[in-house]
């Protein structure tokens, strides 16, 4: 404004915003502050209007206040504008300070204006003269206020329930599955510990007979007995953890490729031609299951959740069971005390299960690994090999950690170079 130059307000301000038309290259920010202030309220609107699309056109990017409606409809018809507001307490009449995004404000001019000492007669009689679709317009606006702030009211309060009963679920769910796995736990160590009774009494009492053919025939029928047993132990844990069938690339199934090097079984069928896909036999384990693939001499057998390559000689049909054969052929070499994880001399090709842990975390590795040495300890297996890659080291120190601390195994050592090599660790079971 200026006497001297004969400026108005409203023309100051139209002197200012022609300046800035002239010197607007993009990129820029332009800052309107009561975008068409200062004249009629119709003409002022519809300049405000112009004005902020000029300077969108130019590629601006503009932020301009105003108490205009039409610049606020201007906003709310244009997808590529967006009205804002200041929020505004009716009941105090007090500023909240908060920016609603996405909602044009009422001006609450007369609310002020009371606020600030107005007489109470010339607001009322302001009010009257004020025209009844401007007074339905704010109306509407402070009514869509509202109920925007009751709503975002309600979607925090709904927000912080659900976090909540995410929290509480999630800590149920941690604590179940605590208590599943110690009482899997215990169960399945209840299973072993009654196979290892029967074996170190049936141990103890053969060691003292001298008639060698008594003794001989005695220790076929404890193979027998322990392998039924074995088998038993199999199918109660299966039943009891009451999990689907293993399938080839499952991320909680453990896969199992059994090559097994043993001579033929006393009850094998050497032509193997009773053999088909489908058929249920058993294998020299004394486990049953069901055949799935097979060529002419090896057969892949399905046993609960793993699945054994064997030589179809070592198989032999369950319908013609007349009591539970077989047992897995003992180790040969001599045992160490301790176990290590430097390399010894494992053979990996002899290697009877095996446990792919590559991209798992250490806390999915620890279950799976865990149950891994579980089952290949109830399935008699003498040795299994876990792959874990090379990566950081961490996986891999992780598994001999675990290895090194296992009531069930005896000793382990890195696989060798044609067998995966730094990449694998074989690990012998105690049985």
């Amino acid at each position: 404004q200026s006497l001297s130059a004969n400026l108005s307000t409203f023309s100051s301000h139209m002197s200012n915003i022609a300046g800035m038309m002239l010197d607007c290259i993009p990129p820029s920010l332009v800052l309107l502050d009561e975008a068409g202030t200062g004249t009629d309220p119709d003409e002022g609107s519809a300049l405000g209007v112009a004005i902020v699309d000029h300077f969108r056109k130019k590629g601006a990017q503009v932020i301009a206040s105003t108490h205009y409606r039409g610049l606020k409809i201007y906003a709310a018809n244009d997808e590529k504008v967006i009205n804002a507001s200041v929020e505004f307490d009716e009941k105090t009449l007090q500023p909240t300070y908060k920016l609603l995004i996405g909602l044009a404000g009422a001006s609450s001019g007369i609310q002020i204006a009371s606020r600030f000492g107005i007489l109470s007669e010339v607001i009322e009689n302001a009010r009257q003269n004020l025209d009844i679709s401007a007074q339905d317009a704010e109306a509407y606006l402070l009514k869509l206020q509202t109920e925007t702030k009751q709503a975002e009211d309600l979607r925090i309060a709904l927000e912080e329930e659900r976090e909540a009963v995410a929290m509480k679920y999630a800590g149920l769910e941690i604590e179940a599955g605590k208590k599943e796995k110690a009482r899997q736990k215990e169960f399945e160590q209840t299973l072993a510990e009654t196979v290892d009774s029967f074996d170190r009494q049936s141990k103890a009492f053969m060691s003292g007979l001298e008639d060698k053919v008594l003794k001989n025939k005695l220790e076929k029928e404890r193979s027998a007995r322990k392998a039924e047993l074995n088998r038993s132990m199999v199918a109660r844990v299966g039943t009891n953890r009451a999990e689907p069938p293993a399938s080839a690339g499952g991320r909680d199934s453990i896969r199992t490729d059994v090559d097994l090097q043993t001579g033929a079984s006393p009850h094998a069928d050497a032509g193997g031609s009773n053999f088909t896909v489908g058929s249920r036999v058993i294998t020299s384990f004394g486990n049953i299951g069901t055949i799935e693939k097979m060529d002419k001499e090896v057969a892949e057998v399905l046993v609960g959740g793993m699945r054994l390559r064997e030589k179809i000689e070592n198989l032999q049909l369950a319908e013609a069971e007349t009591r539970p054969v077989g047992s897995m052929p003992s180790d040969s070499r001599g045992r160490k005390s301790e176990k290590v994880s430097s390399p010894i001399n494992i053979d990996g090709r002899d290697a009877d299960a095996e446990l792919n842990l590559i991209g798992k975390t250490t806390a999915e590795a620890e279950y799976e690994l865990d149950r891994f040495i579980d089952e290949a300890y109830m399935a008699s297996l003498p040795r299994i090999r876990i792959i874990h890659g090379f990566g950081t080291g961490a996986l891999k120190n992780f598994v001999h950690h675990t290895l090194k601390n296992h009531d069930l195994i005896d000793r382990f050592a890195f696989a060798p170079q044609d067998q995966g090599g730094n990449g694998a660790t074989i690990a012998e079971m105690k049985l």
